[in-house]
Protein backbone atom coordinates (compact mmCIF):
# COMPACT_ATOMS: atom_id res chain seq x y z
CA UNK A 1 0.00 0.00 0.00
CA UNK A 2 1.46 3.27 -1.13
CA UNK A 3 0.87 6.52 0.69
CA UNK A 4 1.02 10.19 -0.36
CA UNK A 5 4.71 10.31 0.43
CA UNK A 6 5.37 7.44 -1.96
CA UNK A 7 3.35 9.15 -4.74
CA UNK A 8 5.26 12.40 -4.29
CA UNK A 9 8.56 10.54 -4.44
CA UNK A 10 7.41 8.69 -7.55
CA UNK A 11 6.39 11.97 -9.14
CA UNK A 12 9.82 13.43 -8.54
CA UNK A 13 11.45 10.35 -9.98
CA UNK A 14 9.26 10.43 -13.13
CA UNK A 15 9.84 14.19 -13.70
CA UNK A 16 6.36 15.48 -12.88
CA UNK A 17 7.98 18.55 -11.25
CA UNK A 18 9.92 19.46 -14.41
CA UNK A 19 7.39 22.19 -15.30
CA UNK A 20 8.94 24.52 -12.68
CA UNK A 21 11.19 27.14 -14.30
CA UNK A 22 14.88 26.56 -13.81
CA UNK A 23 17.32 29.13 -12.46
CA UNK A 24 18.73 29.57 -15.96
CA UNK A 25 15.28 30.26 -17.38
CA UNK A 26 14.57 32.90 -14.73
CA UNK A 27 17.88 34.61 -15.36
CA UNK A 28 17.15 34.71 -19.09
CA UNK A 29 13.66 36.11 -18.63
CA UNK A 30 14.79 38.91 -16.32
CA UNK A 31 18.53 39.48 -16.85
CA UNK A 32 20.26 41.39 -14.09
CA UNK A 33 22.51 43.37 -16.43
CA UNK A 34 21.14 43.37 -19.96
CA UNK A 35 23.55 44.40 -22.68
CA UNK A 36 22.82 47.53 -24.67
CA UNK A 37 22.15 47.09 -28.35
CA UNK A 38 25.05 48.12 -30.63
CA UNK A 39 23.17 51.08 -32.13
CA UNK A 40 22.27 52.37 -28.67
CA UNK A 41 25.90 52.18 -27.54
CA UNK A 42 27.04 53.99 -30.70
CA UNK A 43 24.45 56.74 -30.15
CA UNK A 44 25.68 57.23 -26.59
CA UNK A 45 29.31 57.52 -27.69
CA UNK A 46 28.37 60.01 -30.39
CA UNK A 47 26.55 62.15 -27.84
CA UNK A 48 29.57 62.15 -25.51
CA UNK A 49 31.94 62.93 -28.39
CA UNK A 50 29.80 65.81 -29.65
CA UNK A 51 29.71 67.27 -26.15
CA UNK A 52 33.40 66.89 -25.38
CA UNK A 53 35.03 67.64 -28.76
CA UNK A 54 34.18 71.38 -29.02
CA UNK A 55 35.24 71.89 -25.39
CA UNK A 56 38.61 70.21 -25.98
CA UNK A 57 39.33 71.94 -29.29
CA UNK A 58 38.22 75.33 -27.95
CA UNK A 59 40.43 74.98 -24.87
CA UNK A 60 43.45 73.98 -26.98
CA UNK A 61 42.83 76.93 -29.33
CA UNK A 62 42.61 79.43 -26.46
CA UNK A 63 45.69 78.10 -24.67
CA UNK A 64 47.57 77.97 -27.97
CA UNK A 65 46.81 81.63 -28.64
CA UNK A 66 47.81 82.61 -25.10
CA UNK A 67 51.14 80.79 -25.45
CA UNK A 68 52.07 81.42 -29.10
CA UNK A 69 50.00 84.55 -29.91
CA UNK A 70 49.42 83.26 -33.45
CA UNK A 71 46.21 84.13 -35.25
CA UNK A 72 45.83 80.52 -36.50
CA UNK A 73 44.74 79.51 -33.00
CA UNK A 74 42.23 82.36 -32.89
CA UNK A 75 40.78 81.26 -36.25
CA UNK A 76 40.53 77.64 -35.13
CA UNK A 77 38.67 78.79 -32.02
CA UNK A 78 36.26 80.82 -34.14
CA UNK A 79 35.63 77.87 -36.47
CA UNK A 80 35.02 75.64 -33.46
CA UNK A 81 32.27 77.98 -32.26
CA UNK A 82 30.68 78.03 -35.73
CA UNK A 83 30.89 74.24 -36.11
CA UNK A 84 29.67 73.80 -32.55
CA UNK A 85 26.05 74.45 -33.55
CA UNK A 86 25.62 71.45 -35.90
CA UNK A 87 27.81 69.32 -33.63
CA UNK A 88 25.51 70.17 -30.72
CA UNK A 89 22.42 69.21 -32.74
CA UNK A 90 23.97 65.88 -33.77
CA UNK A 91 24.89 65.14 -30.16
CA UNK A 92 21.42 66.12 -28.94
CA UNK A 93 19.70 63.82 -31.44
CA UNK A 94 22.03 60.95 -30.51
CA UNK A 95 21.31 61.51 -26.81
CA UNK A 96 17.54 61.60 -27.39
CA UNK A 97 17.75 58.34 -29.33
CA UNK A 98 19.82 56.71 -26.58
CA UNK A 99 17.41 57.79 -23.85
CA UNK A 100 14.20 56.73 -25.59
CA UNK A 101 15.73 53.48 -26.82
CA UNK A 102 16.68 52.73 -23.22
CA UNK A 103 13.19 53.74 -22.04
CA UNK A 104 11.63 51.29 -24.50
CA UNK A 105 13.59 48.51 -22.79
CA UNK A 106 12.50 49.60 -19.32
CA UNK A 107 10.70 46.29 -18.64
CA UNK A 108 13.96 44.42 -19.24
CA UNK A 109 15.92 46.53 -16.77
CA UNK A 110 16.16 46.21 -13.05
CA UNK A 111 15.72 49.34 -10.96
CA UNK A 112 19.49 49.50 -10.47
CA UNK A 113 20.11 49.32 -14.23
CA UNK A 114 17.51 52.00 -14.89
CA UNK A 115 19.17 54.35 -12.39
CA UNK A 116 22.48 53.65 -14.14
CA UNK A 117 20.96 54.56 -17.52
CA UNK A 118 19.61 57.84 -16.19
CA UNK A 119 22.95 58.72 -14.64
CA UNK A 120 24.79 57.93 -17.85
CA UNK A 121 22.40 60.21 -19.72
CA UNK A 122 23.45 63.13 -17.54
CA UNK A 123 27.11 62.94 -18.68
CA UNK A 124 26.62 63.83 -22.37
CA UNK A 125 23.74 66.15 -21.45
CA UNK A 126 26.01 68.14 -19.13
CA UNK A 127 28.78 68.26 -21.76
CA UNK A 128 26.41 69.49 -24.46
CA UNK A 129 24.88 72.20 -22.28
CA UNK A 130 28.30 73.31 -21.01
CA UNK A 131 29.34 74.23 -24.55
CA UNK A 132 27.17 77.37 -24.50
CA UNK A 133 28.60 79.20 -21.45
CA UNK A 134 32.12 77.98 -22.28
CA UNK A 135 31.83 79.22 -25.88
CA UNK A 136 30.63 82.62 -24.63
CA UNK A 137 33.52 82.81 -22.14
CA UNK A 138 36.13 81.75 -24.70
CA UNK A 139 34.79 84.15 -27.33
CA UNK A 140 35.09 87.09 -24.95
CA UNK A 141 38.54 85.98 -23.81
CA UNK A 142 39.63 85.64 -27.45
CA UNK A 143 38.34 89.11 -28.31
CA UNK A 144 40.24 90.58 -25.38
CA UNK A 145 43.47 88.78 -26.30
CA UNK A 146 43.14 89.66 -29.99
CA UNK A 147 43.09 93.35 -29.08
CA UNK A 148 46.43 93.16 -27.28
CA UNK A 149 49.70 93.27 -29.23
CA UNK A 150 53.06 92.79 -27.54
CA UNK A 151 55.97 94.67 -29.08
CA UNK A 152 59.61 93.78 -28.38
CA UNK A 153 62.05 96.58 -29.26
CA UNK A 154 65.72 95.55 -29.49
CA UNK A 155 68.52 98.10 -29.52
CA UNK A 156 70.75 97.02 -32.42
CA UNK A 157 72.33 100.46 -32.82
CA UNK A 158 75.53 99.59 -30.98
CA UNK A 159 75.02 102.50 -28.58
CA UNK A 160 72.72 103.23 -25.66
CA UNK A 161 69.29 104.58 -26.57
CA UNK A 162 69.00 107.42 -24.07
CA UNK A 163 65.26 107.83 -24.42
CA UNK A 164 62.46 105.80 -26.00
CA UNK A 165 58.95 107.20 -25.58
CA UNK A 166 55.85 105.39 -26.81
CA UNK A 167 52.43 106.95 -27.30
CA UNK A 168 49.53 104.49 -27.18
CA UNK A 169 45.94 105.75 -27.04
CA UNK A 170 47.25 109.21 -26.22
CA UNK A 171 49.26 107.95 -23.25
CA UNK A 172 53.01 108.49 -23.28
CA UNK A 173 55.40 106.06 -21.61
CA UNK A 174 59.17 106.31 -21.27
CA UNK A 175 60.62 102.80 -21.60
CA UNK A 176 64.23 103.88 -22.05
CA UNK A 177 67.09 104.01 -21.65
CA UNK A 178 67.87 100.86 -23.63
CA UNK A 179 71.43 99.56 -23.44
CA UNK A 180 73.17 98.30 -26.58
CA UNK A 181 71.79 94.85 -27.38
CA UNK A 182 69.01 95.25 -24.82
CA UNK A 183 65.29 94.64 -25.41
CA UNK A 184 62.26 96.38 -23.93
CA UNK A 185 58.63 95.30 -24.25
CA UNK A 186 55.35 97.19 -24.29
CA UNK A 187 51.75 96.36 -25.18
CA UNK A 188 49.44 98.01 -27.67
CA UNK A 189 45.70 97.62 -27.09
CA UNK A 190 43.70 98.08 -30.30
CA UNK A 191 40.17 99.59 -30.03
CA UNK A 192 38.77 96.30 -31.37
CA UNK A 193 40.06 93.15 -33.02
CA UNK A 194 39.56 94.61 -36.53
CA UNK A 195 41.50 97.80 -35.80
CA UNK A 196 45.11 98.23 -36.74
CA UNK A 197 47.61 97.95 -33.92
CA UNK A 198 49.66 101.13 -33.86
CA UNK A 199 51.80 103.29 -31.62
CA UNK A 200 53.82 106.46 -32.04
CA UNK A 201 57.38 106.62 -30.82
CA UNK A 202 60.23 109.04 -30.33
CA UNK A 203 63.78 108.06 -29.50
CA UNK A 204 67.12 109.69 -28.88
CA UNK A 205 70.62 108.27 -29.29
CA UNK A 206 73.10 110.90 -28.29
CA UNK A 207 72.47 113.75 -30.75
CA UNK A 208 70.29 111.60 -33.04
CA UNK A 209 66.52 111.97 -32.64
CA UNK A 210 63.86 109.98 -34.43
CA UNK A 211 60.09 109.79 -34.27
CA UNK A 212 57.37 108.00 -36.19
CA UNK A 213 54.75 105.28 -36.02
CA UNK A 214 55.08 101.53 -35.72
CA UNK A 215 51.91 100.63 -37.66
CA UNK A 216 53.64 99.68 -40.93
CA UNK A 217 56.20 97.52 -39.15
CA UNK A 218 53.54 95.76 -37.10
CA UNK A 219 51.38 95.12 -40.18
CA UNK A 220 54.18 92.98 -41.65
CA UNK A 221 53.74 90.60 -38.72
CA UNK A 222 49.97 90.38 -39.23
CA UNK A 223 49.68 86.64 -38.39
CA UNK A 224 51.50 87.27 -35.12
CA UNK A 225 50.48 89.17 -32.02
CA UNK A 226 54.06 89.28 -30.78
CA UNK A 227 55.94 91.88 -32.81
CA UNK A 228 59.69 92.45 -32.94
CA UNK A 229 61.35 95.70 -34.01
CA UNK A 230 65.03 96.66 -34.12
CA UNK A 231 66.60 100.09 -33.65
CA UNK A 232 69.35 100.55 -36.25
CA UNK A 233 72.65 102.51 -35.94
CA UNK A 234 71.05 105.68 -37.29
CA UNK A 235 68.02 105.32 -34.99
CA UNK A 236 65.76 103.99 -37.75
CA UNK A 237 63.19 101.36 -36.77
CA UNK A 238 63.08 98.16 -38.86
CA UNK A 239 61.76 94.63 -38.66
CA UNK A 240 64.48 92.10 -37.80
Amino acid sequence: MSGPADSLATGREEGFASDAPSAGTLAYANPATPRSRPLVRIAYRIAVLCGALPLIVGTVALLGFVIFHHIAFAMSGFLTIVAGVPIFLIGLLALIYYYFASTARRVELTDEDWVRVRRKTLIPAALLVANFPVAFLYANAGTYLMSRHRVDVTNASGATVDSFITTVDGKQSEIGPIPAGGTVTFTIVAPDDDAEATADYSLRIGTISRQGTLSELLARDAPEHDHRVNIGPDGAMASP
